[in-house]
């Protein structure tokens, strides 16, 4: 999910800001971000974001448009439901 974050990171710059909320420690995912992630990163130790989403599989993506509604959420590789570049294009483009 992560190339294709980065991918989406760079295309729609313009119109979509990539922000990754991870509950490990800034250090322990900036080690490895330092080389493989491009987007903006957020820490929450705590999982208070992860508890009160009731977030049960990871990555989880949460697209909210700029009025503030989730116009897309899931596990972005679950079968069927995948979030592809053509499903961002189109929630993009309404």
């Amino acid at each position: 999910v992560i190339p294709e974050l980065n991918e989406w990171h760079q295309t729609y710059s313009d119109k979509l800001v990539i922000i990754g909320i991870s509950n490990e420690t800034q250090e322990k995912v900036a080690a490895y971000a330092k080389d493989n992630i491009q987007y903006a990163n957020g820490f929450d130790t705590k999982a208070r974001v992860k508890n009160a989403l009731k977030v049960t599989g990871i990555p989880h993506v949460i697209l909210i448009n700029p009025e503030g509604i989730v116009v897309w959420e899931g596990f972005p590789k679950l079968p069927g439901h995948e979030l592809s570049a053509e499903v961002l294009e189109s929630i993009i483009n309404k």
